[in-house]
Parts: C-alpha cells; sequence; structure tokens
C-alpha cells in the first residue's frame, strides 16, 4: 500500500507544469542567445582577386588567387600582363601581423612577399613614341631580359566584408635578380641581340623598382 502511494506521488510530481517565465505569459518563445564572431579571414579562406599595378607580381593587370591558412597567413599565385605585354607568373606569401575587426568587416595590415618571373622589355615610353615620327631608318636598341625574375615586397592595408568584397592596395619594392641577363634588342626589324654601346633607347634594367598594387575581389 505504501509502495503505491510512493508511485502515485511520483508520477504526480514527474507531470507537474513548471512555473512559466515572464517571456512565456507574454507569449513570446524563449531561446538561449548564442552571440556571434566578428568576421575573420578564415571565415571565407579563398580570395580570387582582380589585379591593376604598376610593377605588380602579376604586371600591369592580372589576376590572383589567396588562401588564407591562419588569419595571420595567405598563400598566393597569379597571372598577368606586364606593361610589354608579356605574360608574368607570381607566388606570394601574405602575412598580416595586424588585423581587426567589427561586426561587418574584418581588415589588416599586410606584408606581401613575391616571386614573379616573366619576359622584360626595359625601355621608356618617350623612345617609343618617338619612333612613329622618324623615318629616317635608323636601328635603334633598348634593354631586354628573356626571362626576369623578380624578388618584390610590398606593406599594404587589406579589407575583406562579411559579405566576401576583399580589397587591397599596397605600395612597394620589385628586386631584379639577373641584370646580368640583360641584352640589347633592334627596336624595329629585324628584331636581333646587338651589341649594348652607343646610344640606346630607354636604360639599363634597374635592380630596384618602385611598385603599386590595388587588388580588388571576392573571398569565398
Amino acid at each position: 500500500m505504501c509502495g503505491a502511494l510512493l508511485l502515485v506521488a511520483a508520477t504526480i510530481g514527474g507531470v507537474a507544469p513548471a512555473k512559466a517565465s515572464p517571456a512565456d505569459d507574454r507569449g513570446l518563445e524563449v531561446t538561449p542567445s548564442t552571440p556571434l564572431h566578428a568576421p575573420r579571414f578564415v571565415d571565407r579562406p579563398f580570395a580570387l582577386q582582380g589585379i591593376l599595378g604598376f610593377g605588380s607580381d602579376v604586371g600591369l593587370v592580372g589576376v590572383k588567387g589567396q588562401y588564407t591558412l591562419v588569419d595571420a597567413l595567405a598563400l598566393g599565385g597569379g597571372v598577368g600582363m606586364n606593361a610589354s605585354g608579356y605574360l608574368q607568373l607570381a607566388a606570394s606569401a601574405n602575412f598580416r601581423p595586424i588585423t581587426w575587426s567589427d561586426t561587418r568587416s574584418v581588415n589588416a595590415l599586410s606584408i606581401m612577399t613575391s616571386y614573379s618571373t616573366g619576359e622584360y622589355d626595359a625601355f621608356d615610353v618617350s623612345s617609343v613614341l618617338a619612333l612613329g615620327m622618324d623615318h629616317s631608318g635608323n636601328t635603334e636598341r633598348h634593354y631586354k631580359v628573356d626571362r626576369a625574375h623578380w624578388l618584390q615586397v610590398d606593406a599594404g592595408f587589406e579589407h575583406q566584408l562579411a559579405s566576401g568584397f576583399s580589397l587591397r592596395s599596397a605600395i612597394g619594392a620589385a628586386y631584379l635578380l639577373n641584370p646580368g641577363s640583360a641584352y640589347c634588342q633592334a627596336t624595329r626589324s629585324p628584331y636581333e641581340a646587338l651589341p649594348c654601346e652607343g646610344d640606346i633607347d630607354g636604360t639599363p634594367p634597374d635592380d630596384l623598382l618602385f611598385t603599386m598594387t590595388l587588388a580588388l575581389g571576392y573571398a569565398f
């Protein structure tokens, strides 16, 4: 008899309605709040960007892909066309020593190191324009590197929205690793190698060039 009474009491206690909270009294559903973290570069690790630049690692215009391993480091590669119209290839490491974010975007001060390679002509625009007005028949010469190898470093600002839009602007320098490979070539037909002596259009390839880069794209 006592056991039966205890069983009934336990059953009644198990189904007794819990005290309603004030939120329940208003007919609102109460759910635990889970704060969302601020955007990070690793949230959208792969970025595809179009590049415009002066001496950028992919040249005058190009495209690059970049993958963020951690917020502080991304590896990338790209292809483009330099000012002489030649194909330029590049591989890069993007270091982000300082990052900060808000509810809509993540930002960074970044340092990018790159290796790039491509055919290179060291001529200036004034000499090219002069060719169109000169009918003397003389064969001009300019410096050329069949396969230039560049080491580049730049520093810039990086911005990425939570929606995926990404931007990077930077300035830096490019160092020509093989200036000794330069030779002189005729500017007019026949386009052949010539001795580098006398008056030459353009200047010998500089070991160090100033660079500017603007990258716009989308991160996935």
